[in-house]
């Protein structure tokens, strides 16, 4: 009896054994190509996130970014010399103002001689653009007629200059500057303050624009007026 009990189980153990290798033979589904494993099927759906890739921070910065004390002195620095170029007229005797008239209407018109000298000496430290916006405000002119009208050379005297070190919109680095404007034949000196905006470009600190307290150019701009005959 222990003879065909024994027989059976062991029928039924190769039985099994049978079922569970034709299983694991069986084909591939439609889902996953025939021959994969399923730990290379789980690698042909893995994605790896491509490398972090850095690069400089922009040349000009970004609204609340806030520039430090070498950035800031380079930008005082650019400041100064262009409130200095600007205000610095030692010989009025020389100045050429008289625009030429063109000989043919399609002629451009050019400027006089010593205006374009001021343009150029002040571009080292300014943008194109500031400088036009300065020219179509006749402030790029307005030292050099106030030394004709009072008849002495022109020095920017007792310059102080305060900066906000948080930059505003589009990186734009803001600069108070408080001045006098002193005429040497007679030592007056006229008050002028205002704030002067620069940018980086090419990591090079440039004047933007230039805003006049609106009163100290009023001021200006009466004494640089000749005062007409009745």
């Amino acid at each position: 009896m222990k003879k065909y009990t024994l027989l059976l189980l062991t029928l039924v153990m190769s039985t099994s054994l049978l079922g569970c290798t034709q299983q694991s033979s069986k084909p591939a589904s439609n889902n996953e190509p025939a021959g994969a494993s399923g730990t290379e099927a789980a690698a042909t759906t893995t994605t790896t996130a491509p490398a972090a890739t850095t690069s400089e921070p922009a040349a000009a910065g970004k609204q609340g970014d806030t520039v430090n004390e070498e950035q800031l002195k380079a930008a005082i620095e650019v400041a100064k010399k262009y409130k200095e170029t600007e205000y610095t007229v030692p010989d009025y005797t020389s100045l050429d103002l008289e625009f030429e008239i063109p000989k043919k209407t399609t002629d451009p018109v050019k400027l006089p001689p010593s205006m374009q000298q001021q343009y150029d000496n002040l571009l080292q430290y300014a943008t194109q653009t500031a400088m036009d916006n300065s020219l179509r405000n006749r402030l790029i002119d307005l030292p050099l007629q106030l030394a004709v009208k009072e008849k002495s050379p022109i020095s920017p005297q007792h310059l102080e200059f305060h900066a906000d070190p948080v930059l505003k919109v589009k990186g734009i680095l803001e600069i108070d500057y408080t001045m006098k404007v002193q005429l040497d034949r007679t030592k007056e000196q006229l008050p002028l303050q205002g704030t002067v905006q620069l940018q980086q470009i090419d990591g090079t600190w440039k004047v933007i624009n230039d805003k006049y307290d609106s009163d100290d150019r009023n001021k200006l701009f009466t004494r640089r007026t000749p005062i007409s005959k009745p």
